[in-house]
């Protein structure tokens, strides 16, 4: 399970500030305007792919699925966790 973890941090830290600026970006285009808030709107996409990588871990589970369904929705959730750390 680590290693999904890892991969999905790996994937996050490299992808998640990226991502996180260009909605920003576009935001401030659209308002004109630079507010504080305007970076709250680019953890949706997290508070999207959390949850179904739960959804994912607990129908694996239930139906015995294979380790590496687990180990998908576990990543998904760990990269949604850690989308805002980025090296930037």
């Amino acid at each position: 399970m680590q290693i999904a973890a890892i991969i999905g941090f790996v994937l996050a830290c490299f992808t998640g500030g990226y991502v996180a600026d260009a909605i920003t970006a576009r935001m401030i285009i659209r308002q004109g305007r630079v507010f504080p808030e305007q970076r709250l709107v680019s953890l949706i996409p997290g508070c999207v792919i959390a949850p179904v990588g739960c959804i994912i871990i607990a129908f694996a589970c239930s139906r015995q699925l294979s380790w590496v369904a687990i180990a998908f929705g576990f990543g998904m959730g760990k990269q949604a966790v850690s989308s805002h750390i980025s090296p930037r």
